[in-house]
């Protein structure tokens, strides 16, 4: 649940966006980061992400910004994990943590709304997730 901020610097201005790393935080230690990110049409950091192949001027950096939620292994019996929309990312992680974990019997229900199909964007992810779950 580590959150980052994501700071563009252009030549006209600088934007900062919020967003949980699809990534743990071993991994973002390790320097890998990888986030998900919904592009919104006319969005201010959606247009530079999206071109940024072409604007080799943008300028990134990454920052940590919000405390990580605290979990403790098979401290609770069962979690339920609610969000919608990006908001499953940190869901996501903490799943992740708890399923991929031998030693956790933490039982895990991921509950999530997205508007319609398409914005199932990480669809593989969770369906792995899933058979972590039913073969442990």
């Amino acid at each position: 649940g580590q959150h980052i901020a994501l700071r563009a610097e252009t030549k006209e201005n600088a934007i900062i966006r919020n967003y949980t790393p699809a990534t743990t935080y071993s991994d973002m230690q390790a320097g890998r980061i990888d986030l998900i990110v919904r592009l919104v049409p006319n969005g201010v950091m959606s247009t530079i992400l999206q071109n940024v192949e072409h604007a080799p001027s943008v300028k990134f950096s990454i920052s940590l910004c919000h405390d990580g939620f605290g979990y403790t292994a098979n401290k609770v019996s069962a979690l339920i994990l609610v969000g919608s929309g990006t908001g499953i990312t940190p869901l996501i992680n903490i799943a992740r943590a708890v399923l991929t974990n031998p030693n956790d019997q933490t039982r895990v229900k991921l509950v999530f709304k997205v508007r319609d199909e398409k914005d199932v964007f990480i669809e593989d992810e969770i369906r792995g997730l899933e058979r972590v779950a039913r073969e442990s």
